[in-house]
Formats: structure tokens, C-alpha cells, sequence
């Protein structure tokens, strides 16, 4: 659509969302790094649909990469 083609008028979300797991083990639930960009006339009440993507590649959740490759 014409009125959502300016990328500088989209609005951008760097969220951190927690989990219902605790991989590290420390009595916390984990927390996970969402971003987030919606055009500008969501903030006036436009509902649009959810496209959502995940994926370990997108930001890792490994830690030493040693530990598990012997390196």
C-alpha cells in the first residue's frame, strides 16, 4: 500500500520478552530480545495482522561454543 512505502515513518520496538523456561538454571525465567516495526497508523487504531519469525540464528542463545566442541 502507498501510505505504509515510508520506512522512516515506521515505528520501531526493541522488546524483551520473558519465557516460560530457565535454560541458565538461575531460578529466573529467561528473557528473549523481540524486535518489533508496525507502520505509523497502527499508533491511530489500524489493526493489522501478526507476521512473526523466530529463529536461534536471528541473535543465539548458545553460550561458549568451547563447551560443546571440545575447542
Amino acid at each position: 500500500m502507498e501510505s505504509f512505502k515510508d520506512q522512516s515513518k515506521w515505528i520501531r520496538h526493541d522488546l524483551w520478552v520473558e519465557t516460560s523456561f530457565d535454560s541458565d538454571d538461575d531460578g529466573k525465567m529467561d528473557r528473549m530480545h523481540v524486535s518489533v516495526t508496525r507502520p505509523s497508523q497502527t499508533k491511530n487504531g489500524l489493526k493489522l495482522p501478526v507476521v512473526y519469525e523466530t529463529s536461534p540464528y536471528y541473535a543465539g542463545t548458545a553460550g561458549d561454543l568451547m563447551d560443546y566442541f571440545g575447542m
